[in-house]
């Protein structure tokens, strides 16, 4: 406010050792009206840490004629400065809070301490993406963080019962509405995966099992999510977190289809996971016992370094899955989630 230092000699003036200078609230009076400094004082205090209300001293009042450049209407500016008293130097509380003031074309403003938001983007500025939601603590800790980039989400999930319950499909569905404060109303699919995991549990070798899962329930996911305009896939995969999460077997589910697929805790310790589930109010529901699909039929000893060579030539083998895949995603229910409803599942 380059107008300010005119005024500058007149205001150090009431300024001492024993008070520290907070901010300004520069007020036009012909649009604000207070009646007392008591009030003024009392829209201040609330943003007041509690530990540092005794320390607050007085408000003092300057009035300036307003430049004839500033306002049109011939009103005064109040400057307020808020003045704190310095307190002891025992005290385990020093000065907190921090006031700043603006002038706009209409009116002035103060505001106090910033409260700190999620951050991010708006959602839906970064595009639309299908989100593998499994159940766990990963996926929906993984949606959050996707939707705080500005990225507009679906999910998706596969059951097969009778390996999984209707209360792991309800529990999936809580997860994906305790979520909606972040990702906003969205849409959850429930693919019903059954037959195609008993057919490449039936006719390929168990160590490479988790993999040809994954780069099936990748090619069902595609289709689904090309016919939601989704330009991504969203997946709550951590490197070397479990066998079908290193490098190599990435690499192999990659190549199952030709969307990108987005991995925003790759790079992520499981207490990191944790933390954030714990933020986003998910973790308590994620560790619900009930089983999804992705962990039934697991062998003991699966491959870590699959090679992708030998993943195309077990899949040639297997010539009815295609089959089985186009119809687990054609008959997919979808269940719309609103950021209005209430999580109505109790674990």
């Amino acid at each position: 406010m380059f107008w300010f230092e005119d005024f500058l000699p007149e205001v150090l003036v009431c300024f001492s050792s024993s008070l520290e200078f907070l901010g300004v609230l520069i007020l036009d009076t012909s649009h604000c009206k207070f009646q007392s400094m008591e009030f003024v004082s009392s829209l201040l205090s609330p943003f007041l840490p509690s530990k540092c209300i005794n320390y607050i001293g007085r408000v003092y009042v300057f009035n300036f004629p307003i430049r004839n450049y500033l306002f049109d209407d011939g009103g005064f500016l109040l400057f307020f400065f808020l003045m704190i008293r310095r307190p002891p130097r025992s005290t385990l509380f020093p000065y907190t809070t921090l006031f700043r003031s603006e002038v706009r074309d209409y009116g002035a403003y103060i505001h106090g301490p910033k409260i700190p938001g999620e951050g991010g983007l708006p959602v839906g500025t970064s595009g639309r993406a299908l989100n593998m939601l499994s159940g766990g603590i990963d996926s929906p800790v993984a949606a959050y963080r996707m939707a705080k980039r500005g990225l507009g989400l679906d999910h998706i999930h596969f059951a097969s019962p009778p390996y999984t319950s209707e209360r792991a499909k309800l529990k999936v569905k809580a997860l994906a509405q305790l979520i909606t404060p972040y990702t906003g109303s969205t849409n959850l699919f429930v693919v019903p995966y059954t037959k195609p995991q008993e057919y490449i549990r039936d006719n390929a070798p168990d160590v490479l099992f988790t993999v040809l899962m994954r780069r099936s329930m990748m090619r069902i996911a595609n289709v689904i999510a090309k016919k939601q305009g989704c330009e991504a896939l969203v997946t709550g995969e951590s490197l070397a977190q479990v066998a079908s999460q290193t490098v190599k077997a990435l690499q192999c589910t990659d190549a199952a289809q030709d969307l990108p697929i987005l991995r925003p805790l790759i790079g992520m310790d499981k207490t990191e996971i944790i933390e954030t589930s714990r933020h986003i109010n998910t973790f308590e529901t994620s560790i619900l016992p009930y089983e999804d699909c992705c962990t039934i039929f697991t062998p003991p000893h699966p491959k870590i370094r699959p090679e992708l060579d030998e993943i195309l030539e077990t899949e040639a083998g297997m010539p009815g899955l295609a089959q089985l895949e186009a119809e687990a995603a054609e008959n997919a229910e979808r269940i719309r989630i609103r950021i209005t409803d209430d999580v109505d599942f109790v674990g």
